[in-house]
């Protein structure tokens, strides 16, 4: 009997660990049918899709996604990386961890955020950078078209100066 509190106290634990997470997760099998999904990945599909596919329940896609890591994490690696999903246009950071089963399989947890605020404003960061440089590169060509432009002034008025001089001389 308290073994079987102390393994429900473990489960809801768990569960709320998983449920607090502000993003989405889920496990895949090998092949890419879903074994579980948190409710915010409920929500966002409209539905408990445990049994699908991952491609059609998370991106709406006919066969596997180009960019899926599974085969690296069902060789025991974690895998991250970011994708922007054609289903929304968001852009989500994903962790893809195996998970060893008693039964000796393997499963993929995937662990999404959606990153797309970070990635608006590392792309405006990009474009303030460019316009930086640029700014900086005009202010390089004025600052030498200034100084030669000086140059060809100065000499204009040593010519000037010299001319009236010269002047000088042919009217004694």
């Amino acid at each position: 009997r308290e073994t079987e509190h102390a393994l429900a106290r473990s489960e809801e634990r768990y569960r709320a660990m998983i449920e607090a997470y502000d993003g989405f997760i889920y496990i895949c099998s090998p092949d890419y049918r879903i074994e579980f999904m948190n409710d915010r990945l409920k929500e966002r599909t409209g539905y408990d899709a445990t049994g699908h596919n991952c491609h059609e329940a998370l991106h709406e896609k006919d066969s596997v996604c180009p960019w899926c890591v599974n085969d690296r994490v069902f060789q025991r690696e974690t895998v991250q990386w970011e994708v922007q999903s054609p289903k929304d246009n968001r852009w989500y950071q994903v962790t893809n961890t195996p998970i060893n089963n008693r039964d000796g399989t393997v499963s993929k947890q995937a662990m999404i955020a959606d990153i797309t605020e970070r990635k608006a404003m590392e792309e405006e960061l990009l474009i303030t950078r460019k316009l930086e440089s640029v700014g900086l590169l005009a202010g390089g060509i004025a600052h030498d078209f200034n100084n030669l432009l000086s140059g060809i002034l100065s000499n204009i008025e040593l010519a000037k100066m010299h001319s009236v001089q010269e002047n000088k001389v042919f009217e004694r």
